[in-house]
């Protein structure tokens, strides 16, 4: 039992160390579609966490909008993947 805690206890350090020290870092992503242009300001630890939370954003300010086809829905996830980082 003693050596089970111990050893949760140094598991736990090392999880919060790590944790810890993934240091968050300012990522502005760019998206152009068109004559639209977005701009999404995003506070991550990694480009491709940054590239997940802006995608949403991305879709719905291209496709959210107005009524649109499905061919403009499929350009809209295309330059939602593809961000540029200024």
């Amino acid at each position: 039992m003693k050596n089970s805690l111990s050893l949760l206890t140094m598991i736990l350090t090392m999880v919060a160390s790590v944790s810890a020290s993934a240091e968050l870092k300012k990522y502005n992503l760019h998206y152009r579609m068109g004559d639209k242009h977005l701009e999404v300001p995003l506070l991550k630890d990694s480009y491709e966490a940054a590239i997940e939370a802006g995608a949403l954003d991305c879709f719905k300010f291209f496709t959210g909008q107005r009524k649109t086809t499905h061919d403009q829905k499929l350009d809209a996830v295309d330059v939602c993947a593809n961000p540029r980082n200024s």
